[in-house]
């Protein structure tokens, strides 16, 4: 039983991230862009202490520049890291109206899709030509199906 026990912890402690208490804000520079448009989003991390990494999730955004961020955080020390993004081009075809953009932190190294973070901060994106993006390339592929 015991051992069923030490297991189960294990088991917990490495399939599910830690929470650590914290405070995370997420800001865009802009909250409704043009889709080829770069702009700029800052994260910033208070009430954490130790080794952290700080990384962008890129589903429909990529970032111009380093994608993440590690390092160590002093006790009281408040981190502010940005992040130059814009839309991804393949991401055009697949776009809705109102995009998400995701940041997340965490002790170990993240991955692209944030599965292995502690924490995530999501804010909304507007794309201001969506209709004539929609236009784009529902007419593009109607004529590869032709």
């Amino acid at each position: 039983m015991k051992s069923i026990l030490i297991f189960l912890l294990l088991l917990f402690e490495v399939t599910f991230p830690q929470i650590f208490p914290h405070q995370a804000t997420l800001v865009a520079s802009n909250d409704s862009v043009f889709s080829d448009e770069e702009f700029t989003v800052y994260y910033t991390l208070t009430g954490v202490e130790g080794y952290f990494y700080v990384g962008f999730r890129q589903d429909y955004f990529e970032v111009i520049g380093d994608n993440k961020w590690e390092g160590e955080i002093k006790a009281g020390e408040i981190k502010r890291i940005s992040f130059q993004v814009k839309l991804k081009e393949k991401s055009k075809q697949l776009i809705q109206k109102r995009v998400p953009l995701v940041i997340g932190f965490g002790q170990k190294p993240l991955n692209e899709y944030m599965t292995n973070t502690s924490e995530s901060k999501g804010i909304i994106i507007i794309v201001k030509d969506y209709d004539q993006l929609k236009h784009k390339y529902k007419t593009i592929k109607k004529k590869s199906n032709q």
